[in-house]
């Protein structure tokens, strides 16, 4: 495996500050994490349906900061 340049990853990291594909990423992520908690919505609360809640709002977190 060849490794890259300091350079090259430096060309890569200004096109995706360039085109804001971290942004689009998140967007993206918010909206697949909204509707995951609206399809939950159908279910009665309970411990299982919290947990899941708490892994879809850490998981966004994460991408986040």
């Amino acid at each position: 495996m060849q490794q890259g340049s300091k350079a090259e990853f430096e060309q890569t990291l200004a096109l995706i500050k360039q085109y804001k594909i971290l942004e689009q990423s998140t967007n993206i992520a918010q909206k697949y994490q909204a509707k995951a908690l609206k399809n939950l919505e159908i279910f009665d609360n309970s411990p299982e349906k919290e947990e899941l809640i708490t892994i879809l709002n850490y998981s966004l977190s994460r991408i986040i900061t």
